[in-house]
């Protein structure tokens, strides 16, 4: 069994063993383990990873890739935020010390016993993606502890890149795009609740 792989201009590429009856039952499980407010957020945390990635990284490694270390992020890393962005930064947190480990040794595929995630990506894909889930971890420290709203759905924005199916930011309306407030609004210090995108 196997899942597609696709590269960076959404063209289907060879398929990489794995078992993905087995890796949507671990979705499920981890995410009734993991819950913010009655909800599941394993999900939306790996949908929100992924739209990182795709934000950051060229091409590889892929978008299975980095499900898989955000499963491991949640199953070893043990995650517990108390918000949507708290969890996307500690999984962001992990990936960044794990990314190099897991360019030497392989990543293991949770779902075949002994197996490890196949990946076309080369010794400089890995060097770059470190790079830059590097940078993108740093940044979302930053919109996490940043005091401003506006300064903070700024940063979430730059982290997560353009979402033409995302939902306007609350804050849309009273800041304006370059992170500033609009004049005569009322402020809400701290840092957004949920990443913009």
């Amino acid at each position: 069994m196997g899942n597609p792989q696709e590269d960076r201009s959404g063209q289907q590429a060879n398929w990489i063993e794995t078992n993905p009856t087995r890796l949507t039952e671990l979705s499920t499980e981890t995410n009734k383990k993991h819950t913010l407010n009655g909800k599941g957020i394993y999900v939306p945390v790996v949908k929100l990873v992924r739209q990182v990635r795709r934000a950051w990284v060229r091409d590889q490694p892929g978008g299975l890739f980095f499900e898989i270390l955000t499963y491991w992020a949640f199953n070893d890393g043990k995650a517990k935020e108390a918000n949507h962005a708290g969890y996307l930064v500690a999984v962001l947190d992990y990936l960044e010390k794990e990314l190099p480990v897991v360019a030497e040794g392989g990543l293991r595929d949770p779902t075949l016993e002994g197996k490890f995630i196949e990946t076309r990506a080369t010794e400089w894909d890995f060097n770059d993606a470190i790079k830059k889930m590097t940078k993108a971890a740093r940044l979302a420290r930053t919109a996490l502890a940043e005091e401003d709203d506006c300064q903070a759905a700024l940063a979430w924005q730059q982290l997560l890149g353009e979402n033409k199916k995302a939902r306007p930011s609350s804050d849309a309306e009273y800041c304006n795009t370059d992170g500033t407030r609009r004049g005569n609004s009322a402020t809400t210090k701290g840092a957004c609740d949920r990443p913009a995108g």
